[in-house]
């Protein structure tokens, strides 16, 4: 079960409650960390697989190597469309008609507090 689903510490304290011997302790994590380890080489966990299937966007660990000499200038616009946090309802149709597919929402000092898609806004309205 470690193998496949990934679980460390949880599969560990589920063995350890259900057999109620403490002197299993360590065979217990030695065998989930082992089971972890070739799980790791050959495979991907259950919820790696369930993320993948349903098509959900995931952020690598590892920088894709073509996109290492790319800066975000070389790919952002260079004119701004930002939203205050409290919008009014005209300047948000102006935006639905821009190129842009994200905004950036700022506070009333102009720091950033998040990012807000071309498409929750359309959901919103």
């Amino acid at each position: 079960m470690s193998g496949y689903t990934r679980m460390t510490y949880s599969l560990a304290v589920i063995l350890m409650e259900t057999s109620m011997d403490i002197n299993l302790f360590v065979p217990i994590v030695f065998t989930v960390l082992i089971s972890n380890t070739v799980g790791f080489m050959f495979t991907r966990g259950l919820y790696d697989r369930a993320v993948r299937g349903k098509q959900m966007p995931v952020l690598q660990d590892f920088v894709p190597h073509p996109c290492r000499s790319i800066l975000a200038e070389q790919i952002m616009s260079k004119d701004i469309v930002k939203l205050q946090r409290v919008e009014k309802l005209s300047n948000l149709f102006d935006l639905l008609n821009t190129s842009h597919h994200g905004f950036p929402v700022v506070n009333a000092a102009g720091n950033l507090i998040g990012l807000i898609p071309k498409n929750f806004i359309m959901t919103i309205i």
